[in-house]
């Protein structure tokens, strides 16, 4: 296609007028099936979010319909597959586990409503379910007869849950890059932010640096694998480990965390805090020690969601709600045709606030 000026129209709108000329003559035959995205890109030599985009269109003109799991088809098409024409369910699921959902509601919230947004656009429903560890079958729980086509999964379900869902047979995209397997995912890149963070420490003179979060965790994994690279010590006094599926609330656990802690007496002159509502309790549990925050202890989160707390937390963003759209357009583009496995990692950034200082000298 032309290069677009700053006069002519956009590539989305010059790829509808082809494809409605093409339509019009009769290009796809009776079957009336659309290539996919990938072999329309491919053609036109666009993007394929610009294909998309034009598909969009076509489709809220009434000229395509969507089938989910076969493809895009002319509307007016005389072979179309009935199922389209009788509104076959566009039906996804959102799964979690109920403990690691109730440990941090509001950056899952987060990923829901990015996720919730691209399935609403590309007329998708979507629906959400906590998976407990008694289930033993969260598809029958979830939605008795509606035909799921395919699974966002958010985390916390342990391996024979993940492991009876990929049997059912339908797509899978995780918003967890530390599970193994063939499976797509998406997810924040956790790891550079743990490194961002004990860089920022580190800058500001801290040389004795703690963690309270997960022991399997990219965040944690990072942690101990960035002090050896800065050349600070390692001490497990400073560590203290959450666990699944016995994980309280957010805010408690890092109440209690940091509780136990204190009781070892030795302390880090900052800690990092698996997210912020973990920081949240361990502030408060520093405040009724007599222990200020940042001026002897400096705390760090991650997922923004502490900025009005008392100091303003300090913490990795993790841009929650990109992680939900990418995922679920991920999770569509395999029901479209695409069904090659990818992890893509969505950029973390730093966020400095009053929750971080230079170590108290005395």
């Amino acid at each position: 296609m032309n290069t677009q000026d700053a006069s002519s129209p956009s590539v989305p709108l010059q790829l509808r007028s082809v494809l409605s000329q093409e339509i019009e003559r009769g290009v796809y035959g009776d079957a009336g099936k659309l290539p996919s995205e990938r072999a329309l890109a491919d053609r036109f030599a666009v993007s394929r979010t610009s294909v998309r985009e034009c598909l969009n269109i076509l489709v809220k003109d009434g000229l395509l319909v969507r089938i989910v799991g076969k493809g895009t088809f002319i509307a007016s098409a005389p072979n179309i597959p009935v199922s389209s024409a009788t509104g076959a369910r566009n039906h996804l699921a959102f799964l979690i586990g109920q403990n690691i959902f109730q440990f941090v509601q509001p950056g899952y919230t987060r990923i829901l409503i990015g996720a919730e947004q691209a399935c609403r656009r590309q007329g998708y429903r979507l629906l959400f379910h906590t998976v407990t560890d008694e289930e033993t079958d969260p598809k029958l729980q979830l939605s008795p007869g509606d035909g799921i086509r395919g699974c966002l999964i958010a985390g916390g379900l342990r391996k024979k849950s993940l492991e009876r869902i990929l049997e059912w047979g339908v797509p899978v995209v995780l918003t967890d890059l530390v599970v193994d397997g063939n499976t797509s995912a998406v997810g924040p890149d956790y790891a550079s932010g743990t490194r961002q963070a004990l860089e920022h420490l580190v800058s500001l003179g801290h040389r004795k640096v703690g963690f309270i979060g997960f022991p399997n965790s990219e965040k944690y994994q990072t942690f101990w694998r960035k002090l050896e690279k800065l050349d600070l010590r390692y001490n497990p006094h400073w560590v203290q480990f959450l666990q699944l599926p016995d994980v309280e609330p957010g805010i408690l656990a890092g109440y209690h965390a940091m509780q136990a802690m204190l009781t070892g007496g030795s302390l880090p002159t900052a800690i990092l805090a698996t997210n912020d509502l973990v920081a949240m309790g361990m502030i408060e549990a520093l405040k009724l020690a007599g222990i200020a925050v940042p001026q002897q202890i400096s705390v760090i989160g991650y997922d923004d969601l502490g900025r009005d707390q008392n100091p303003p937390l300090t913490t990795i963003r993790s841009h929650s709600e990109e992680v939900g759209r990418r995922a679920a357009m991920m999770l569509i583009e395999q029901l479209d045709g695409d069904p090659a496995p990818s992890r893509v990692a969505v950029p973390t950034e730093l966020i400095v606030r009053g929750s971080t200082a230079p170590p108290h000298t005395t």
